[in-house]
C-alpha cells in the first residue's frame, strides 16, 4: 500500500485535487497536549476478527507506514 499527500501548487477550491487534500485530520479534542502523555495507535480492522496492531511480521502499522520514525527523545529509529 502507498499513501501520497497531494496538494497542488496553487491551493484553490477549483483544483481537480481540492476534494483529496486535508482528508483524515482529526481534532486531538484539546490544548496544550503534552508529548510524554501523547500516544497514537493505528489498527487494522479486517472484515472478520479483531482489530490487529500489527502487521503479518509483527510491526506496528505507524512504522509500516513511516509515521514514528523517532523515539520519545527525538532519536531517529532505524526503520527495517
Amino acid at each position: 500500500m502507498i499513501l501520497k499527500l497531494i496538494k497542488s501548487r496553487n491551493a484553490h477550491p477549483r483544483v481537480a485535487t481540492a476534494n483529496l487534500e486535508w482528508k483524515h485530520i482529526y481534532s486531538l479534542g484539546g490544548e496544550n497536549i503534552q508529548r510524554e502523555r501523547f500516544d497514537v495507535k493505528v489498527f487494522f480492522q479486517p472484515t472478520t476478527g479483531v482489530p490487529e496492531e500489527t502487521d503479518r511480521s509483527g510491526h506496528k502499522w505507524l512504522q509500516t507506514f513511516g509515521l514514528d520514525r523517532k523515539d520519545k527523545h527525538g532519536a531517529s529509529i532505524l526503520m527495517v
